[in-house]
């Protein structure tokens, strides 16, 4: 996607002030977000879900100093579908989060999917949760849906 000269200005002056670390994982996340949009387009249809049949493990609970790593991450992946990638669908976004985490060694994170009914309308949002945290999305705005327990992301192709 082409920014035109005023989009491009603006996200320069958004993020011009941003460390080198919070750069990198912009970057990063940029890649992840192309690979979870190719990974969205070409699964066959019915390849994104899949019902757990309840022999998955938790995961050791994740200790501060991850949950910080992994709020960075998904940050990133954040900051680059708002400025550098264009518009991306919460579900997109969300399986870039959860690639970068995997990436970096951080295990457990779960993409959730939740179902809510807005002005009438049946609406759905996808997040990710490490530890019973949500990762990369407004935990207060998550709140509003209801999980769909027994169903999960397929891993990436």
């Amino acid at each position: 996607m082409m920014l035109r000269p005023l989009q491009l200005w603006r996200a320069i002056r958004n993020i011009g002030w941003l460390s080198p670390d919070v750069w990198r994982e912009m970057v990063l996340g940029q890649r992840a977000l192309a690979f979870a949009r190719d990974d969205l387009k070409n699964r066959p249809v019915g390849a994104l879900l899949r019902v757990d049949d309840g022999s998955t493990t938790s995961a050791e609970s994740a200790d501060a100093a991850t949950i910080r790593r992994a709020r960075l991450i998904a940050d990133g992946v954040t900051r680059a579908s708002k400025y550098l990638w264009g518009s991306s669908t919460c579900l997109s976004r969300s399986i870039a989060i959860q690639k970068r985490l995997n990436d970096e060694g951080i295990h457990g994170g779960d993409l959730r999917v939740g179902v809510a009914r807005q002005n009438g309308k049946f609406v759905a949002h996808a997040w990710v949760e490490l530890d019973g945290r949500v990762i990369g999305d407004d935990p207060i705005a998550v709140q509003m849906y209801s999980p769909l327990d027994g169903l999960s992301i397929s891993q990436f192709q």
